[in-house]
This record gives structure tokens, sequence and C-alpha cells, in this order.
């Protein structure tokens, strides 16, 4: 065995991609493209050798078509025609007006890619645009010469205008003596028309040929039919010469415009081909981009080594059928190298290797399939022999035909190589047919080449059956209505049917009953098992069927009760929430009502206000208690967004954990609180919290690193702030080894006091805690962790 050269890998590309309609397929991607060159390139398109490069052309696929549905696209007005116009570019060469203009255009469109396509959460594309150089200031130097009609501008240099401006006067000078010429010659009725006309850059007059002489001037040509001479009167022959020197010296000028415009594109030459060669590469994206949405189509991924299962293709469709084409269903074990797959002529078996085959060179190709999923092997080489291979310049027959290009196959098939054979061991012999068909597939399953074959030959489905690494295959077939299901059966071998189709198209029932006294016993026996086992098999599906809709059912309904929960949780938290702020506010204006009758109106004595100002501290004192601490909606998490020593805020713990563990299958992760060990739900965590967090108290910001404290003065903040800022700084402090802090809180009404020390009789971290009055005042708090 041996892999292609370079030449044989083209010609193998080309082979298989007749074959599989790979290269109907590539001219359909190829009307999704602006640019020529972009076309050709799908055109041209081949399965990629290297496993990293057909991802990486599988991951631009799926960016573009992200961007895509993201209506993220390249501009609609992109003018490529400076692409057929890149090879004019040289020292030598003028350039004309539209085709400098066809260079503005373009320098203009890689802008808008830029300034579009800014897309960094997409490496590859971005990679590409931001590639793309700046342009900007090509388009204002042909734009400050050449307007959008493709005409040189009055003010491209600093003489041109005035030019134009005296050939406009001297042709309005011309104009009018010719006027004059007109009426002084036409009384004489020499005039053939009353017109002015041009001949080779000249005015002139339609003079009779037979008054020629009569018209004192010069015959600049002669009508068709004789009868007209172009006549330029003597009397303007000067102006006239005046006018086209005048014509002349703008030609000059409009000329050595072009010429510097040329010279400073052919100084860009090889910006502006890296410029197209990317673009190129860009519209190649989003042509596998909009193709890939036309179709539906998935990512395809490929099985590493080893892994189960070694192709599982679900719901993929022959892109060629549109919506005629009925979802195909594949899985296969790492143990099956050969899939022999029988059934009835016109059951879908040819379809079914070829959708294969064409989807599998897709991938390789790194083009997205029309599939729910697709996975797998990365394939080395695919050869395929589907449909007669019968040569006629070669006088070899079918069987002749398909026997050399299966030597072909054998020459340049490695470990890892598919190879798609239809019909094997037909248009011979059925006995050696068979004899050949089972060597061949014994020889492909020893050397590791990957098989999917079809074949009427009953005989080599009893010694797959029997063969490791080798398994029957068959699709369902509606005898009644003579049409296929596609529904394909791994394990069941196909049955030819013929017996039954044959009756069905309405032959005598004699005849019918004669054939089938023809079959043998043996044959009747296995046809009887095979009708039981598919039965069985019809059975089995139906129970699994039926087993998956009652679990998407069962999801259905659990994600709807979880919403519902949910949503209940959010009200009862929002309710609580905010009962909670309204007896805060209501107690503290309370509180402020008593001061103002004591102090101002004296409506209450002092006994009175001591016992209300205590009643309503008290139940301030309540409010903002740990227990009465703000409920956070939890944010629902997914075990993904789980990393061990994350630092998480926990719904029903005052301090935050770190993550010790990964969530299991349940969503279960252990998590350490100060140093108590203890496991969690993912829906319990209200945040997660980065290694840098700030904090939503003023000017404190927590690192991963925090600098200890040892005071904290907690005057000015209100009794929510206050007490997250200093749950903060136990923990900060605590992670750092600082052992006790010291706890500025005031006297005033108390408040502030009575909620600080409620808080650290309940704080994880903090072991007791202690007054420290100073100046009669109880005024700071010692909290030892």
């Amino acid at each position: 065995m041996f892999k292609s050269n370079e030449t044989q890998s083209l010609n193998q590309c080309q082979d298989i991609s007749e074959i599989l309609d790979f290269n109907i397929v590539k001219g359909r991607l190829s009307t999704y493209c602006k640019s020529e060159l972009a076309k050709r390139l799908c055109l041209s398109l081949c399965p990629l050798e290297d496993l990293e490069q057909t991802n990486k052309a599988l991951d631009i696929t799926s960016e573009a078509t992200q961007l895509i549905r993201d209506n993220i696209t390249i501009p609609s007005h992109l003018n490529t025609d400076v692409i057929d116009n890149i090879h004019l570019i040289n020292l030598d060469n003028i350039l004309t007006a539209p085709q400098l203009k066809y260079f503005s255009d373009f320098a203009y469109s890689i802008t808008q890619i830029k300034n579009t396509l800014k897309v960094e959460e997409y490496p590859y594309i971005n990679r590409l645009v931001t590639s793309l150089p700046d342009l900007e200031h090509l388009k204002i130097l042909i734009d400050s010469s050449i307007d959008r009609n493709s005409e040189i501008l009055d003010n491209a240099s600093p003489i041109l205008g005035p030019l134009r401006r005296d050939l406009i006067r001297l042709k309005a000078e011309l104009h009018s003596k010719m006027e004059i010429e007109l009426q002084k010659l036409e009384p004489q009725g020499i005039i053939q028309e009353p017109l002015i006309a041009e001949r080779n850059h000249r005015s002139v007059l339609l003079i009779k040929s037979e008054y020629k002489y009569a018209a004192n001037g010069i015959v600049h040509d002669v009508s068709d039919s004789g009868a007209t001479v172009f006549v330029e009167p003597i009397n303007v022959v000067e102006l006239g010469n005046a006018v086209i020197e005048l014509q002349l010296s703008i030609d000059r000028e409009e000329t050595n415009i072009l010429r510097k415009l040329s010279v400073a594109i052919s100084d860009l030459k090889t910006t502006l081909q890296h410029s197209i060669d990317t673009y190129v590469d860009i519209d190649f994206a989003f042509a596998k981009g909009y193709m890939a949405i036309h179709f539906d189509s998935c990512r395809p991924t490929f099985t590493e080594s080893g892994a189960n299962p070694k192709f599982q293709m679900l719901k993929m469709k022959h892109p060629l059928l549109e919506d005629k084409a009925i979802p195909l269903n594949l899985e296969l074990d790492k143990s099956v190298n050969i899939l022999l797959i029988t059934g009835p002529n016109s059951g879908g078996k040819t379809l079914t290797i070829k959708t294969i085959g064409l989807l599998s060179l897709m991938a390789k190709s790194g083009l997205h399939v029309p599939a729910e999923h697709f996975q797998l092997p990365f394939i080395e080489n695919l050869h395929a022999d589907i449909g007669d291979t019968q040569n006629m310049n070669q006088s070899l027959s079918s069987f002749t035909g398909q026997m050399t290009k299966i030597k072909n196959m054998i020459e340049h098939s490695t470990t890892g190589s598919v190879i798609l054979l239809d019909e094997l061991g037909s248009n011979t012999d059925p006995e050696e047919g068979s004899a050949i068909a089972k060597s061949l597939l014994n020889y492909f399953n020893d050397h590791g080449i990957m098989v999917f074959a079809t074949t009427h030959l009953s005989e080599i489905c009893n010694f797959i059956h029997i063969k490791e690494g080798m398994a029957n295959a068959s699709l369902k077939f509606d005898p009644v209505n003579l049409s296929p299901t596609y529904e394909l059966q791994i394990g069941i071998p196909g049955k030819s049917l013929g017996l039954t189709i044959a009756q069905n198209t309405g032959l005598p029932t004699s005849i019918i009953e004669d054939a089938y006294s023809f079959l043998s016993d043996e044959y009747r026996e296995v046809h009887g098992i095979l009708q039981d086992l598919s039965a069985k098999m019809s059975e089995i599906e139906a129970l699994k069927s039926s087993i998956q809709t009652n679990k998407e059912e069962s999801d259905i309904l659990r994600t709807e009760l979880e919403e519902s929960l949910s949503s209940v949780d959010e009200i009862k938290i929002s309710l609580i929430n905010k009962t909670k702020a309204e007896i805060e506010e209501k107690s503290l204006q309370l509180l402020s009502d008593i001061e103002t009758q004591f102090n101002e109106e004296h409506t209450i004595n002092q006994e009175q206000y001591s016992k209300h100002k205590k009643e309503i501290n008290d139940v301030i004192n309540m409010v903002n208690s740990p227990r009465w601490a703000p409920i956070e909606i939890p944010t629902k998490y997914q075990s993904d967004d789980i990393e061990i020593d994350q630092i998480l805020k926990v719904n029903g713990f005052n301090t935050r954990g770190t993550v010790l563990s990964k969530p299991d299958k349940y969503g279960v992760i252990e998590i350490a609180v100060g140093s108590i060990k203890t496991k969690i739900h993912i829906n319990q965590i209200i945040q997660i919290i980065d290694s840098q967090v700030t904090t939503n108290a003023p000017n404190v910001i927590q690192t991963s690193k925090p600098k200890p404290l040892q005071e904290v003065d907690l005057h000015g903040y209100r009794t929510l702030e206050a007490l997250e800022l200093l749950d903060q700084i136990i923990n900060d402090n605590f992670r750092s080894g600082v052992t006790q802090l010291r706890i500025i809180h005031g006297d005033g009404t108390g408040t502030l006091r009575q909620a600080v020390r409620n808080f650290l009789s309940k704080h994880a971290l903090v072991g007791r805690f202690e007054p420290r009055p100073t100046y009669s005042s109880d005024a700071v708090t010692i909290a030892y962790f």
C-alpha cells in the first residue's frame, strides 16, 4: 500500500467528486460568492489531508455561519471589478478613469469590511479582517481626481479646470461663427440640411455635392450616397485649429493625472494583492456559512482514536434532494469496520452510501453538513465505486471495470481509509461473485479499512453475520406502496422482496405460487427467521420511541415546574425585601416623630419617650439582623460555569465560600466556608465572584490578595451597606491571617451598633467580640476571629 502523490490526490479528488456529486455541491456553494475568484476557489475545493487544517476550516465556517445569523455580513455593495483588473497594474501601463474608480470602490469596500466585521470573539475571521490594510488614503487620492461617474474632475490639477473652461468658450465662439456661415449660405440653396455637424473633430456644414466649390471651405468627408459633402468654412478654420490644440492640451493633462494615479497604485500592488487574497478568503468563508444555513447544517466532529461511537450520523440528508430528502440515521461501534447494506432494488441502499460519502467529503473539505449531528473518524482517503463501471473504450465488462477500480483502491488506501462499494460481487456468476466479495471484505477488515457496501447476494450476508468487525444492515421497505422508508437497521440483513414486489405488480397468482415452490427449504427458513427478527426489531424501536417521547415530555414538565418554582421564589423574595424596606422606613419615621414630640412639642414625657424609642429600636435591630439580611435571587448557573477555587456567594450563608470540587452529575459541589466544608447544589449559588471583586461600598476594592485592615470605620454607611462591607473585610482578614478587627460604629441611636453586634454573633468566622467603651461612649467593638 502507498499514499497517492499530489497529482494522484488531485485526480482522485476529481473522480470522487464526480461519483458522489460533490462537484454539484461545489457549484451550489459558488453561487453564494460575490467575487469570481472565490467562486473558482469553491469549484476547486478538495478534502483536506490534515486534521488540524480541517478543524480550522470548519471553525471558520462556524464563525461565518454565526455572524450571518447575527446579521453581520460582507457589505452587499462590494465592488469586485478590481479583482479582474489587478493584472493591469504595472509601471508602464496607464489605467483608465473607470479602472481607477474600481480601485477606489475596492478601497472603500475594504474599509467597510474592517469597520463592519469587528468580531474579536470570532478569532479566525477577526484575524483575516485585522490583516487587511488601511486603504482609506488610496480612496481619498483617487476620489480627489475622479468623480463617481468615472470622470476626471476639473480640480484634479491646477491647469485642467482653466483649460476646460477655455475650451468651452472657444467651442461656443466656433458654434456662433458656424451659425453665421449657415445663415449666409442657406439662402443660396447649396445647403443639403441646415445642420452643424462634426467630421474628424472639425465643425462642418452639409453642402450639396454639386455646389461643393461654391462653398468656400475645406471638404472633410462625403456621404455614402455621394449627395452630400461635409465642408468646414474657411472663415472658421483657424478657430477650429485652436479648439483642437486646446483639446490636445487637455488630453495631455488628463493623461498626466491618470499616469500619476497609476504609479501610486503600482506602488501598492503587493498591498492590493494581499487585500484581494484576504477578501477572497472572507468571501469564501461567508459562502460556506450561507450554504450551511440554507441546508440547516451542523458542524461535523471527528471521533478520537478508539472512541465510541466511531460513526454517529443523525438525521443526515442528501443536500441535492432539498425538501425531498428523508433523514437517515447511522451509529456504528468502533469494533465495526465493514457495514453491508442489503435489500430490494430502489430501496435506498445506494442513496445511503452516497449520502455517507458525500457528507464525509463535505466534512473533510471544511463544510458543514445537512444533519442534526455528524461524527466520524478523520478519513485518510475516500474511494467509491458506485454505478455502472463498464468502459466501452477499453472493452471492459462491468465486473472487470469494478475489479480494476477496487485494485486501484487497494493500492491507494491505508488504515483509516473509507471505501464505498455499490453492488459488490454483482455482474458475474453469483457463487464466484460472493467468493471474491467475501475475500475483499476480509482483506479490508484485516487492514483497518472502513467499507460501506451494498449487495443482493444473501450468501455474503451470512458470511458477514459470523465475522468479527463486520455487520449487516438493511433499509426498511414498504412492500405495499413499493417505496423505501429509508430507516436503517443495523444488525439485520435486508430481503430482496422480489416475489412480494412481483405479486403487487399484478402478475398472475399461479406464477407467484409456482415461484415460491422453487425456493429452497433453507431459504424459506432463513426468510422466516429474518421476518421474525425484523418484527421484533420494530417492536423494540417502537418501545424506544415511546420511552424517548415520555422522557421528552418529562423534561418539558420538569422545565416548566422549575420555571414556575423559580417565578414563585422571585415573587416571594421580592415581597420579603420590599416588606423589610417598608418596615425600616416606617420605623425610622416613627423614631423621628417621637423625637419631635419629646424635644420640640413636649407632648410626651421622658418615660413615654424612652419606652417608644426602645420599642422602635428593637424593630429596627430585628430587621437589620442576619435573619432579615437582604435575600438575593440566585443566578441560574450551569455545571460548566463552576471552576475549582472560585469564590461564591451562596444563598443561606452570611459569608462567602470557595469551590473545592466540580459539580457531579446531580449538580452538587463541595465548598469551604471558613474552616467548614459543606456540599450545596449549584442552584443555591447567588453569584460567582471573580478573582478581583469590587464591593458596593465606596472606595473599597478587594483583590485576590487583599490588604488586611486592623480597623474599619462604618460612620456614614447605611446599615445594610455597613454589614456588607464588614462581612467582606472579615472574610479578607481571615484569609490573610489577621486575628482581630476594631470596628467603629458610633453610639448615636444605637441602631448600627446593635446591628453590628447581632451580625458578629452569628458570623461563622467570628469567635467572640467585646465592646471597647471610650470616653463614656459605646462606639467601638472588637471582633476576634
